[in-house]
């Protein structure tokens, strides 16, 4: 496809995906769909409003950078999660003079959607795939992803940006894994992906813990594969193949980059000594908290979510931890590392002395968290129609990619690894809805992305067919010609 056909169709999808979600978001014009709050609605006004929510918290905290410096209240913010969203929405805030950040928000959020929608349009239209072009643009923008939670109560969240951004790395790795070698490098594109997945970690602290260990286990892979190479002695494939390890390798780099500061802030000012983004034993200990003092704590969506699943796969220890540790140290006390690491070790140690009670207990959560529409409770079955498309997508996708990765493809492979690196983060912790969103809409991605040659084939195969019966026809007719007047001989 031409550069000027290209730019044409990723335009036109661009501009029609971002008015159509426009429109979703701002059903009637001035009222957004992010808890009816008016456009016009002042920031004091829309605290109480939001209350605890994370929602809430990033907008409590955001207000805090306003003012330069970060209050007790809010402190656990930055304890708990990346600061890429209170930095953000701290921004916005200054940038619009101190209005509401709700309407820059819901523009970033339908930019992004968009331009992820148009470079899926772009090559699902050259792969010759337009009816998956179609099925694709319905799941992405009609579909619950977009309509219940990301324009809806996560405006000021994370989640939306968090699955535009995830849905976009998807495209640009499978993309590259597929597309004829340059005659250059392509640094500027693995390092804009390393860019993106940078950004992931800033918005999530899930995609933190998920991408360095994807990233580790590609490193892992990597050098197994030089090693045996080696000894082998095929000196010439490890040659050929140095121009990918230097952009696999700019990736990742990026990504440590852009990741050190924080890490370095984090070690040197917010907690001297210790360089872990998510600090305390917040979230670790609730693991082993009794269900009636977590529900006393606001806590009830994390019991829905399996998040005292190791209780349920250990009953024995859990008795032995709620005797011994839990009335001395409170599972929201803030900052312990020593006890954060105790409770880890136990739950992981939990996991793998238990592994068919393990497995079986997380494939059950998450097939509740899966059916259930985005942003509501775990197990509220709401969304079990879509929730069977996007599941079958899943497996589906698994299945692809495993076979494109064994075909020593390097995109689907690190595609792959995100994928089990946040299922692992999840299933070590708890589910909520939301959680799935990004990893349903890369699945979609990549069924997509598989779907559309297969189509292309198709309609080659038809016009095929046409050519043979015209040709045919032809034929028949001439012959026929012929029949009737037979050439005569001349003398």
């Amino acid at each position: 496809m031409s550069t000027r056909r290209g730019l044409l169709v990723g335009g036109v999808s661009f501009v029609a995906s971002f008015a159509l979600e426009l429109w979703i978001a701002l059903p009637q014009g001035l009222s957004t769909r992010f808890f009816g709050v008016p456009l016009g609605t002042s920031i004091h006004t829309l605290l109480p409003i939001l209350g605890g929510s994370d929602s809430g918290s990033y907008l409590g905290a955001a207000l805090d950078l306003q003012d330069g410096h970060m209050s007790s209240a809010h402190l656990w913010v930055l304890n708990l999660w990346p600061p890429g969203m209170p930095v953000l929405l701290a921004t916005m805030i200054k940038l619009g003079g101190g209005a509401s950040p709700i309407l820059p928000m819901v523009i970033l959020l339908c930019v992004l959607w968009s331009i992820t929608m148009a470079a899926a349009t772009l090559l699902l239209f050259s792969r010759g795939g337009f009816i998956t072009i179609v099925a694709f643009a319905v799941l992405w923008i009609a579909s619950p992803i977009f309509t219940a939670w990301t324009i809806h109560n996560g405006v000021l969240g994370s989640d939306g940006l968090a699955t535009a951004l995830g849905s976009l790395v998807a495209i640009a790795l499978l993309w590259v894994s597929t597309a004829q070698r340059a005659k250059r490098p392509r640094y500027a594109l693995y390092i804009g992906v390393g860019a993106c997945l940078a950004a992931l970690a800033y918005l999530r602290i899930m995609w933190f813990y998920a991408v360095p260990a994807a990233l580790g286990a590609l490193l892992a892979i990597v050098v197994i594969r030089l090693i045996v190479l080696r000894l082998r002695g095929r000196r010439g494939e490890i040659s050929n193949g140095r121009r990918g390890y230097l952009e696999w390798g700019a990736l990742a780099l990026t990504f440590v980059i852009l990741c050190a500061p924080w890490t370095i802030y984090v070690g040197k000012v917010l907690h001297p000594g210790n360089y872990q983004w998510s600090t305390g034993d917040y979230q670790w200990a609730q693991l082993w908290t009794p269900p009636k003092t977590l529900t006393a704590e606001g806590g009830g969506f994390i019991i829905a979510g399996g998040g005292t699943w190791p209780c349920e796969v250990d009953p024995q220890e859990c008795a032995t931890l709620r005797s011994e540790e839990l009335p001395t140290k409170h599972p929201y006390g803030g900052s312990k590392p020593n006890t954060f690491h105790r409770f880890e070790l136990d739950a992981v140690v939990a996991a793998v002395t238990h592994p068919i009670a393990f497995i079986g207990n997380r494939f059950n959560y998450s097939m509740r968290t899966w059916l259930s529409t985005p942003g509501e409770t775990v197990g509220t079955f709401g969304n079990v129609g879509f929730g069977l498309i996007t599941l079958l997508c899943f497996f589906l996708s698994i299945g692809l990619l495993v076979a494109a990765s064994a075909r020593r493809r390097a995109g689907p492979l690190l595609v792959l690894l995100i994928l089990a690196a946040n299922v692992g983060v999840l299933w070590l912790t708890h589910f909520e809805t939301r959680y799935v969103v990004p990893l349903q809409a890369m699945s979609v991605v990549v069924v997509a992305l598989w779907a559309a040659p297969l189509e292309g084939k198709f309609w080659v195969w038809i016009a095929a067919r046409r050519t043979r019966g015209v040709e045919g026809s032809t034929a028949n007719s001439t012959a026929d010609a012929l029949a009737d007047n037979p050439p005569s001989n001349s003398e």
